[in-house]
């Protein structure tokens, strides 16, 4: 029996356009917009995870655990302050959160340069041996 493929779109948790709205209205109510943080953090953090990793894999740059985390918190500061510019009519909530994660782990990259280097591989093979090795359980 040949296993359902998943595609990246079912990867991605649907957000309710209430909670986008009222994180981007209720900045003055500090308890209304805490609530819907919470819930959007708890829709999201173990797709934004995923994301930042699988970008750092991409740019095979060897992140240890802190980047990670310190890369991740970049995402939520970001979008903190992106959130009020969200505009449905020209992108998905998708999409533009797409664009928040690769700027941040882009941001990440400039600022470490140094510390956190490009993974080389000789073959396909060593490289698919260190991202199990890697990967999450």
């Amino acid at each position: 029996m040949k296993a359902n493929k998943r595609t990246m779109k079912d990867l991605i948790p649907d957000t309710p356009r209430s909670c986008i709205e009222a994180m981007a209205t209720t900045a003055n109510n500090r308890s209304r917009w805490n609530k819907q943080w919470d819930r959007f953090y708890n829709i999201y953090f173990n797709f934004i995870e995923f994301c930042v990793r699988n970008r750092f894999a991409k740019y095979r740059f060897k992140a240890p655990q802190t980047l990670l985390n310190d890369t991740i918190a970049l995402v939520y500061t970001n979008l903190i302050s992106a959130v009020k510019l969200y505009d449905p009519e020209k992108a998905s909530f998708r999409k533009y959160l797409f664009g928040i994660i690769w700027y941040s782990v882009v941001q990440a990259m400039k600022a470490n340069k140094n510390s956190a280097k490009a993974v080389v591989f000789d073959d396909t093979k060593e490289e698919i041996k260190y991202f199990l090795k890697k990967s999450p359980d």
